[in-house]
């Protein structure tokens, strides 16, 4: 019957033709399955609780959160003719060309802690549609 539906019906499916031989690598799957999701819960009872109490109390994760800090922009230049104006928050306007700016900040950062730089592009209504960013396709939010 197989033989005769093939040639006529296409499927993605497939056939089991050992379904006895399924089964019993089921059965193993399912036993070598359980020993592993009973030894997990085992140590999420009874030794994970104590773990994760012990990292909590670690002094590295006692570090004050810090906030963002502003960056004094010492120079800021354009590569590509780009005129780039230090506005009171602390932000860079760009006017003029449209090239990719770079900029340098004055601040020296200290070398024994993380660092991380956040950029944002701003809205302004003397861009396109009011930014954010000074592409023509930009949108007000």
């Amino acid at each position: 019957m197989l033989s005769t539906f093939t040639t006529t019906v296409r499927s993605d499916m497939d056939i089991n033709l050992d379904p006895a031989g399924s089964r019993k690598a089921k059965a193993e799957f399912d036993r070598d399955h359980a020993t592993l999701t009973t030894a997990l819960a085992q140590y999420e009872k009874e030794r994970l609780p104590e773990r994760l109490a012990a990292w909590l109390k670690r002094p590295e994760r006692n570090v004050p959160k810090a906030g963002w800090l502003l960056l004094d922009i010492a120079e800021a230049k354009s590569a590509g003719g780009a005129t780039l104006t230090p506005q009171s928050d602390g932000s860079l306007l760009a006017n003029g060309k449209n090239p990719i700016p770079t900029s340098t900040p004055s601040r020296q950062l200290p070398t024994a802690t993380d660092h991380r730089i956040r950029l944002e592009a701003l809205a302004h209504p003397s861009f396109v549609k009011g930014g954010p960013g000074r592409a023509g396709t930009a949108t007000s939010r």
